[in-house]
């Protein structure tokens, strides 16, 4: 699919224009292989977060941007974050 004449080649135009074997495929491949490893926490995280929270934030007279700029997104990019590490981590060498 990456390798030259394969699918993203023919998308891209041609023989060459392909990300081939090199850093880009590496990239799009490890990007594909450990996203669901870091979007699974952070929708379970968003299920999981208290409204107390929410409720508090807008008590405190923060808007809708504000509060998920404070409030949610540390406390989910946290959780996501340690999630991916661990699994990293796991990898054979």
């Amino acid at each position: 699919m990456l390798a030259n004449g394969g699918l993203v080649d023919w998308v891209l135009g041609g023989d060459g224009h392909g990300p081939g074997y090199g850093l880009p495929a590496t990239v799009i491949v490890l990007s594909y292989l450990w996203l669901p490893y870091m979007i699974l926490p952070v929708y379970a995280g968003f299920e999981r977060l208290p409204n107390s929270l929410l409720e508090a934030s807008a008590d405190l007279g923060a808007r809708a941007g504000r509060t998920f700029r404070s409030v949610v997104l540390p406390t989910i990019v946290a959780r996501g974050d340690r999630r991916v590490d661990l699994h990293v981590l796991a990898v054979p060498r």
